[in-house]
Formats: C-alpha cells, sequence, structure tokens
C-alpha cells in the first residue's frame, strides 16, 4: 500500500483514523460496563486504540483520540468508567509510547511504574483505603502499603506484557492489510 497521499488525503485519513479510533475505545468502555467478567481485557483492547493511534497517526492524533474517548466514555457510561480509562487504561499506553520515543526503554519502565504507584497511593489517600479495599486480610501498617506496591507493579508488568501482544499482533497480522 502507498503512503503517497497529498495533504488533503492525509487531514481526511487522520480524521477517519481518529474517529475510528474514538469509536472503538468508546464502544469497549462501554462494553465492559456490561460484561460479568473480562473486563479488563476489554479495557485493555480499549487502550490498544490508543498505541494504534500513535503507530498510525502520531503524537499529536493520539492525545486527541485519547482526549476523545475519556470525554465520550464520561458522557456514558459515566465518572467512574472515565476516571479508569483516563487514569490508567488510556494513561499508561500515552504515556509509556511518550518515554520510550526519548529515553531508554527501562527508564521509561521505571518513570511509568513509578508514576502509577504514586497515582495509586494517591488514590488511596484521597478515596480511603477502606472504599477501594474493603478487606485487607489482616495486613495492616507497613507490610500493607508493602504489599500493595508490590501488587501495584505486578498489574503493570501484567498489563504491559498484554498490552504488547495486542499491539504485535495488530502489527504483524491487521496493520500489514489496511
Amino acid at each position: 500500500m502507498s503512503t503517497d497521499f497529498s495533504p488533503k488525503q492525509n487531514f481526511t485519513r487522520r480524521i477517519a483514523w481518529g474517529g475510528m479510533l474514538i469509536a472503538l475505545g468508546w464502544l469497549m468502555n462501554i462494553i465492559s460496563t456490561f460484561l460479568p467478567t473480562g473486563r479488563l481485557f476489554v479495557l485493555a483492547i480499549a487502550s490498544l486504540a490508543v498505541v494504534i493511534a500513535w503507530l498510525e497517526l502520531g503524537r499529536l492524533d493520539t492525545f486527541m483520540v485519547y482526549l476523545g474517548i475519556c470525554l465520550l466514555t464520561l458522557i456514558w457510561p459515566g465518572v467512574l468508567q472515565a476516571a479508569v480509562f483516563a487514569l490508567f487504561f488510556g494513561l499508561c499506553p500515552l504515556l509509556m509510547l511518550n518515554f520510550d520515543s526519548w529515553m531508554p526503554r527501562k527508564w521509561a519502565v521505571i518513570c511509568v511504574h513509578s508514576i502509577f504507584t504514586i497515582l495509586f497511593f494517591g488514590a488511596l489517600v484521597v478515596v480511603g483505603i477502606e472504599a477501594l479495599l474493603p478487606r485487607t486480610y489482616g495486613l495492616t501498617g507497613a507490610v500493607l502499603y508493602l504489599a500493595l506496591a508490590v501488587l501495584v507493579q505486578l498489574v503493570l508488568f501484567f498489563y504491559s506484557h498484554v498490552l504488547k501482544l495486542l499491539t504485535e499482533y495488530w502489527v504483524q497480522r491487521i496493520r500489514p492489510y489496511h
């Protein structure tokens, strides 16, 4: 497929891709609210829309796709779902891709994991540990917070791996045919 587009075709192509990716991300957010299981996987597919925007459209358009998904998700299904996407499933790939573009991979991973650990503990302070964790299984004090920090790192590692597999599937299986 030739990528020689006139400026008008390129603008039209970017608008079309952006709209489709926003719709995909929004639809995945909506679907995840109705599923009894598999919500995190569907939200990972929603975050794949941000990665595809980065690969196909560039940095500014990726931010616009992220913002569009967040705003539409805020309208429906609501504030909680929009916050989950805006603060984790959309923000994580956006930060990782931006950091990867100008620093070595290991430092990008360290920065992203640090940011999300701080965000998680900030949410604990704002919302309260009881709201996020109704049962602590006997853990208290520093042991509880250490266990939570390890859990956050494991979740980020697993999520990054799943998103990497989805991205590889896009690049190797779907992208060559569009």
